[in-house]
């Protein structure tokens, strides 16, 4: 649950196609999803956070985490063939706790979203019945209480990262309906300057990143790449090979920027990330005032 002091945005970015996707500084602005606005209503939003791109047909998908006044996080989705026109589908997952953290994978049984749903003391798959709409609960990987889940397939494997008060703790099953196993490791990392999950793993030019959360300062203060040197059910491996890859000059990520996602639309790199800004002053006696009268 974010800081009522702070607004959280999102953006869709560009890079070049011969570009480092994690070169921020450099990438093009297509659209800003701008939540630092006057609340007169309990239906106004404070928070576009955690988004996440999946390509599917034609359609460029986004999927991230709203908040409103007096709610909890609820799962939306937006949708483009164009980058320049993007269509809002609504809120797709509702539960009755707080929701977040919507990876979208695909696997040979169709579509599905790994939310966070720490909360509810799970970590569970949702697949859905009419894409992007109707997701509903069918594999439950982990019970307790784990934040930004990010699942991964490789050689077979289902590699599940999850953050827990401990630290950052990988998992791995041969099938999402099988029991996950606990890497021998552990926790891989207990730094708070890469521990928690940044957005899903990124597979570039044949090597495999992990977008990490640098909280060194502050919860969502920037995000770090870390390379997956090695992965195997026996030993692993990363190493940083970028921190703070954002530049917090920028006004709708002045205070901070915390999530990664990328992905190849119509041979374009798209990038959608969000970031922190400080809140209008007049909102807290604003959101307070709809909760009472409105």
């Amino acid at each position: 649950m974010f800081h009522k002091n702070f607004v959280w945005n999102m953006a869709i970015l560009e890079v070049d196609s011969n570009a480092n996707p994690f070169d921020i500084a450099n990438a093009k602005v297509i659209k800003v999803f701008n939540s630092r606005i006057l609340r007169f209503s309990k239906n106004t939003i404070h928070t576009q956070a955690d988004p996440f791109l999946f390509v599917n047909k034609e359609w460029l998908y986004l999927f991230a985490e709203t908040q409103r006044v007096d709610r909890h996080g609820e799962i939306e989705a937006w949708r483009t063939r164009d980058l320049d026109n993007f269509e809002h589908l609504g809120v797709v997952l509702n539960l009755p706790h707080h929701v977040s953290f919507p990876l979208i994978f695909r696997s040979a049984s169709g579509i599905h979203m790994l939310p966070e749903t720490g909360n509810a003391n799970e970590v569970a798959v949702y697949t859905f019945d009419d894409f992007p709409f109707r997701p509903r609960k069918e594999f439950i990987l982990l019970k307790g209480k784990y934040f930004d889940p990010t699942i991964y397939q490789r050689n077979g494997i289902w590699w599940l990262f999850v953050n827990s008060e401990k630290g950052l703790e990988l998992f791995y099953s041969a099938s999402l309906a099988a029991k996950f196993q606990m890497h021998p490791i552990g926790v891989l990392s207990s730094n708070p300057s890469d521990y928690r999950s940044g957005g899903a793993l990124i597979d570039w030019n044949g090597k495999l990143y992990r977008p990490a959360q640098n909280c060194t300062q502050s919860y969502g203060g920037n995000l770090g790449i870390m390379e997956i040197v090695n992965m195997s059910q026996n030993s692993y491996t990363e190493v940083c090979i970028k921190s703070d890859i954002f530049d917090t000059s920028v006004d709708w990520r002045s205070s901070g920027a915390h999530h990664l996602s990328l992905a190849n639309f119509n041979g374009r790199n798209i990038l959608a990330v969000d970031g922190r800004q400080s809140d209008y002053w007049i909102n807290r006696p604003l959101s307070f005032a709809t909760r009472m009268i409105l």
